[in-house]
């Protein structure tokens, strides 16, 4: 994602390529939601929920910013097409490896946190 190196890991039969062509809009819808509300999304919203130490304000604030992401998420994909042409290829590579990054580092954060958690470690 990074790098912009291809994996390899995707490919299309002859049989897809044929019903692709076909076909006037190929796309599946379902394949959005898991990153909306994929494992990614509950795990930060539970460590968040939990850092909160049953603070009802903090609890109100944690909530408060998960609807505002939400609604920006919202107004995103109904603007994506317009975006995108403003964006362009580029742009959308650039934004593409800069969330990457910000995945990684989010990942490694989670790893760290659970071993300090976990004691195998001492703060």
């Amino acid at each position: 994602m990074v790098f912009a190196r291809s994996s390899g890991g995707t490919s299309t039969t002859e049989e897809e390529e044929q019903e692709a062509a076909t076909k006037e809009d190929i796309s599946a819808f379902p394949v959005g939601m898991p990153l909306v509300a994929g494992p990614g999304a509950m795990s930060a919203t539970i460590l968040l929920m939990a850092d909160t130490g049953g603070d009802l304000v903090l609890k109100a604030i944690v909530i408060g910013s998960l609807l505002v992401i939400l609604l920006a998420t919202f107004i995103s994909m109904l603007l994506a097409s317009q975006l995108q042409r403003v964006l362009g290829i580029t742009g959308m590579h650039v934004i593409a490896r800069i969330f990457g990054v910000l995945l990684c580092a989010l990942a490694v954060q989670f790893i760290f946190d659970g071993i300090l958690q976990s004691g195998l470690m001492n703060a």
